[in-house]
């Protein structure tokens, strides 16, 4: 068997990391959505979402209220945001929706029900289509982590300390 070498980082080096992240993400100057619901930072012009690793985090004016990882930071935040998104790339606007669907109709059975079933409701259809709405009026900021392994531990830390519901980050399997 060959001698292989692999660089490891243990779990506490970067757990020591996070609040540095976390500060580097509160630090971060918001993407705000402008008029054509483009999302821009403040005085500055036009310029896509940078094309990056890392997390994210919708804000509701100062309030957070979901993190999330992905690949592609271009890509991901505005499939959250399109009209058109289902239950997979908009699945903070269902969480949304689902929160909202479980209140106004507390006699129906929401979790024994698949995500496409739901989404499919003409109960739940219309609080989907307003929580879209609701989730492009947010702002984004966002911190670039490479690591996947240092993406999946930031994403539940940031959603602790930054005390993102619950309803809306349950990191449930699906």
């Amino acid at each position: 068997m060959p001698n292989i070498s692999f660089d490891v980082v243990s779990f506490d080096d970067m757990v020591k990391k996070m609040p540095e992240y976390l500060e580097e993400l509160k630090a971060c100057k918001p993407f705000i959505p402008d008029k054509r619901g483009n999302l821009r930072r403040d005085d500055e012009p036009l310029k896509p979402l940078p094309k990056v690793k890392g997390v994210y985090c919708f804000y509701e004016g100062d309030e957070s209220l979901y993190v999330g990882r992905t690949n592609n930071i271009n890509s991901r935040v505005p499939e959250h945001r399109r009209p058109s998104g289902d239950h997979y790339t908009a699945s903070f606007a269902f969480n949304i929706a689902k929160a909202e669907f479980k209140k106004e109709h507390p006699r129906r059975n929401v979790d024994n029900l698949t995500r496409k079933k739901l989404e499919r409701d003409s109960d739940f259809a219309p609080l989907f289509t307003k929580s879209k709405a609701r989730v492009r009026e947010m702002s984004v900021r966002f911190v670039e982590i490479q690591d996947p392994i240092e993406q999946t531990i930031f994403e539940v830390y940031a959603h602790m300390k930054l005390g993102t519901p619950t309803l809306f980050n349950n990191f449930g399997n699906h």
